[in-house]
């Protein structure tokens, strides 16, 4: 019956490294693609799920199957999944673990624990686990790889232009049978104005308080043709990437009318990370 339940176990952890696999990877190749604005979130989660899932079945899986102690099992399943992400050291962590697993062969160990006072100390032999850790083994290679991945994806993302841009010669002309108001489009526009600007001072590893006022020409194609920037207590190094990347805008799908973008920030910078409030628009010149 234990075996049983082993190879249920095994079949399901299998099971959940393909939907892991399938949906992580889905999910980044929206972000690199011209589909990026399509909704990801659902499938990173998913994919997540189907780790966590697949760790605590694969785990139950070598325990039915080797009936190797729960405790030398966990270090090589649930610990490892939990290190993938940490910095630097973590993936490398997942790795280890994984290439145990996938090779089918567990190392001599001794784990010590603590508790209630004291503290006990237990050794484990070398143990084969033949190609029970197998699946388990896999979804620590995806638990390695994220971290790699979402840390390209971010300076991916940072490396392109604000919005696509547009080839288009002449504008786009609203059709009638749109049922888009004017009203709804100018505030679909505004979404544009304070993007990348708060990344001028994460990379500059600015720490301090920020605010400014920046209003961008939108000429009648969509593209930024001039700005007028208030930046108190800037440097002019930050200046100079708050102008580039608002003089790199265009709005995507513009059919009019010109007019400002308009962008209003304050808060607090700290490095890498921030805590900045923004206020962003388009308004339309006037008749």
């Amino acid at each position: 019956m234990a075996s049983q339940r082993g190879q249920t176990a095994y079949k399901i952890t299998f099971f959940f490294a393909i939907v892991a696999f399938g949906s992580l990877a889905f999910a980044f190749l929206l972000v690199f693609s011209e589909y990026k604005d399509f909704p990801h979130l659902p499938f990173f989660i998913t994919g997540g799920a189907a780790i966590v899932a697949g760790i605590i079945c694969g785990h139950i899986a070598l325990i039915r199957l080797t009936g190797v102690a729960g405790e030398r099992i966990l270090f090589e399943t649930f610990f490892p999944m939990m290190m993938g992400l940490v910095p630097l050291a973590g993936p490398f962590i997942a790795l280890a673990s994984a290439y145990k697993l996938l090779r089918g062969k567990l190392g001599a160990a001794t784990i010590t624990s603590s508790g209630g006072g004291g503290h006990s100390v237990r050794s484990y032999n070398a143990t084969s686990l033949g190609r029970a850790g197998v699946p388990t083994g896999l979804i620590l290679v995806i638990v390695a790889s994220l971290q790699p991945l979402v840390a390209y994806s971010i300076g991916w993302a940072d490396s392109q232009p604000d919005t696509p841009q547009q080839s288009a010669v002449e504008p786009r002309v609203q059709p009638e049978s749109s049922k888009v108001s004017i009203s709804k489009k100018i505030k679909g526009y505004g979404k544009y104005a304070c993007r990348g600007i708060v990344k001028c001072y994460t990379r500059a590893e600015f720490i301090g308080q920020v605010a400014g006022r920046i209003v961008m020409q939108v000429d009648e194609y969509g593209k930024v043709t001039k700005i007028e920037a208030k930046l108190p207590n800037t440097d002019k190094a930050i200046q100079a990437c708050i102008r580039k990347v608002c003089l790199n805008k265009r709005i995507s799908k513009f059919d009019g009318p010109p007019g400002d973008l308009v962008c209003e920030f304050a808060g607090s910078v700290a490095g890498s990370t921030h805590s900045v409030s923004t206020t962003a628009k388009f308004v339309r010149w006037k008749k």
